[in-house]
């Protein structure tokens, strides 16, 4: 299974004249929850990008995370196929990593602090499947259990939820699929 392609994506997820970073710095200043965004934020360049490829983003959320932090594994919104568009600043050395359930041990549902649905897992009841190094834009593997190693730096993350031309979530092999002029 392959878990995340780095993509060669030369625009800001956010508009033109906003500098993700110092919005990401200033949103996550005084949280460290999950942030759900307005599309209208979205930079219409990228979007006219996404639509001639026949993607739509159709939710777009942001998290942070300290340095030295691991976070919960986790999966979003339900298990299975699911890709997301994320934008990664900072966070140098910091990994994503994705595991499977060990045998006998089952994963917990609940809800995000923006209302969204996840199933959680103990790091001891998980074995790591595979790990990377993600800077910048990539298309990721959601659908199964993941988290965030971070190292000595901040990390943020602009999450990008994608669907088709008939709003259903893209599995990895289709993302890849459609972006493959830009992996």
């Amino acid at each position: 299974m392959n878990y995340y392609t780095r993509l060669k994506l030369d625009l800001q997820p956010l508009k033109e004249d906003i500098d993700c970073l110092d919005y990401l710095q200033s949103i996550h200043k005084h949280t460290l929850q999950l942030v759900k965004h307005n599309l209208n934020l979205l930079n219409t360049n990228l979007l006219e990008l996404l639509q001639n490829i026949g993607i739509h983003i159709v939710h777009v959320e942001s998290f942070f995370t300290l340095p030295n932090t691991e976070t919960t594994p986790h999966i979003d919104i339900y298990p299975g196929d699911l890709t997301k568009l994320n934008f990664i600043y900072l966070g140098q050395g910091s990994t994503m990593n994705w595991y499977n359930p060990r045998p006998g041990h089952s994963i917990k549902k609940s809800i995000t602090s923006i209302g969204t649905p996840y199933f959680y897992a103990d790091i001891q009841d998980i074995e790591k499947m595979h790990c990377a190094n993600l800077q910048g834009p990539s298309i990721v593997q959601v659908g199964v259990l993941h988290n965030i190693s971070n190292a000595q730096e901040d990390r943020y993350c602009i999450s990008c939820v994608i669907v088709n031309k008939n709003r259903q979530r893209l599995t990895y092999k289709d993302a890849l699929e459609r972006f493959a002029n830009y992996a």
